[in-house]
């Protein structure tokens, strides 16, 4: 039987957001993470207490939790459809924090990334258990957007990759007689990132990509292959400049066209994030420059 939303596993891993107060940093921490800690010591109280309300009070309307079996959950639904069913065995629960981080993506949203493990009457209950979670700020308190825990056999966020943790999910987009589709899935135990987009252009047939983003050694940098359905591929590098993702790309066409281009992905808020395609130099067929902003479907 899989663990559910509020079960002792997840606990351990939603634990990884709390607690402060017990970890010893090398450095002095800002205010504003001071005051994540702070939402995220009183999340962690209103688990222990068993009260829902509470607990759905940490998160935003359209919260989405990720289980370890990568399958995506509304936080608030399945709070209201599970606590009471595991209420008595998180009251016993101790939970064990092995690490936890603090990174700023703006001023408003941040990434948090960690280790916990759980303690029930003293005993270890279950594994390591790592997570992701995206902390946004609203109306000045600091909210639980978006939490993906992994088992210890799956996906470590410590890989680079977790900074771009907040694309998972379905987005579209409709834009200037653009219609655009984008879903991203974590693939091969979160070795890589797949994006699959369906982009209808104005006058023109429909045009499927896959793209698989992986985090290269060699380079020391992240890195994508993108296959389209008319015959053409990139290969891009991608960089983080600003607020702002940059992929520069090496393209070539179904023709056989050598093509230069640069995409730019913002996330500006929980559940949108902008798309620029830029530069796509001397294909006189090339779609040109386009501006494209998704929202969160899924």
């Amino acid at each position: 039987m899989r663990y559910l939303f509020l079960s002792l596993t997840t606990v351990a891993t939603v634990a990884v957001l709390m607690s402060a107060a017990e970890l010893l940093y090398a450095a002095e921490p800002s205010e504003t993470e001071i005051q994540i800690r702070r939402a995220a010591t009183g999340y962690l109280e209103a688990l222990n207490r068993g009260d829902a309300e509470q607990i759905a009070s940490f998160w935003t309307p359209d919260g989405v939790f990720v289980d370890a079996t990568n399958q995506s959950h509304h936080a608030h639904k399945l709070i209201k459809a599970e606590f009471s069913s595991v209420a008595s065995a998180t009251e016993k629960s101790e939970v064990r924090q092995n690490d936890s981080t603090v990174r700023m993506i703006s001023a408003d949203v941040a990434l948090e990334r960690g280790s916990s493990r759980a303690t029930a009457n003293g005993t270890t209950a279950g594994p390591t258990t790592t997570f992701i979670a995206l902390w946004v700020k609203s109306e000045s308190k600091w909210l639980l957007d978006y939490l993906h825990e992994f088992s210890a056999s799956s996906h470590s966020p410590e890989t680079p990759l977790a900074d771009l943790a907040w694309m998972v999910g379905e987005w579209e987009a409709r834009e200037d007689g653009i219609e655009a589709r984008v879903t991203v899935t974590w693939a091969d135990q979160g070795k890589f990132l797949l994006q699959r987009f369906t982009v209808r252009l104005p006058d023109q047939i429909e045009l499927r990509a896959e793209q698989r983003i992986t985090w290269d050694a060699n380079r020391d940098g992240i890195r994508s292959w993108l296959f389209r359905s008319d015959g053409g591929f990139a290969e891009g590098e991608w960089s983080f400049e600003g607020d702002t993702w940059v992929v520069k790309k090496a393209e070539v066409t179904a023709d056989g066209v050598a093509v230069d281009s640069v995409s730019l992905w913002v996330h500006d808020e929980p559940d949108s994030c902008w798309f620029k395609s830029v530069n796509r130099s001397s294909d006189p067929d090339s779609a040109g420059d386009f501006l494209l902003r998704f929202q969160r479907v899924r």
